[in-house]
């Protein structure tokens, strides 16, 4: 096999990259949207997610609003996180730093401000669902 047969293996098509976001989006929609004219998270259950799992789906989501082209910082800092999760900062170093160092899920530039890498969005998005689909049933009186 030739070289560039060999490496042809690596292109995908725009349809496939498409379906890929679309995947995405599908999942996104089972934790969170987005608020159109502020850019702000809304999660469709708060209360069933960790604070790790927050975090990663606040990352992504301003990760989506931005390419969406609301005027949305997508690197956030921890004073930033934790008032958009209303959360205290001192609860918020230990899940930014298993996000970050030991999966590599989150990257933090030189600002000391956190981001999420798009190829781990969807391992964020899965253990947020997983967590979700864990949630016990209400029982109704």
């Amino acid at each position: 096999m030739e070289e560039s047969e060999a490496l042809k293996k690596l292109l995908i098509s725009k349809e496939e990259t498409t379906r890929k976001i679309q995947e995405m989006v599908s999942k996104a929609e089972k934790i969170f949207k987005i608020e159109k004219e502020t850019g702000r998270i809304v999660f469709n259950d708060y209360s069933i997610l960790t604070d790790l799992q927050k975090v990663g789906a606040l990352l992504c989501e301003k990760y989506f609003a931005k390419q969406v082209g609301i005027k949305v910082a997508d690197a956030l800092g921890v004073t930033e996180i934790a008032k958009e999760l209303h959360r205290p900062a001192t609860a918020l170093s230990g899940p930014l730093g298993e996000l970050e160092k030991k999966r590599g899920w989150v990257e933090k530039d030189p600002h000391r401000k956190y981001k999420v890498v798009y190829y781990h969005i969807d391992d964020i998005l899965d253990e947020c669902i997983n967590a979700l689909s864990r949630k016990k049933p209400s029982k109704n009186p």
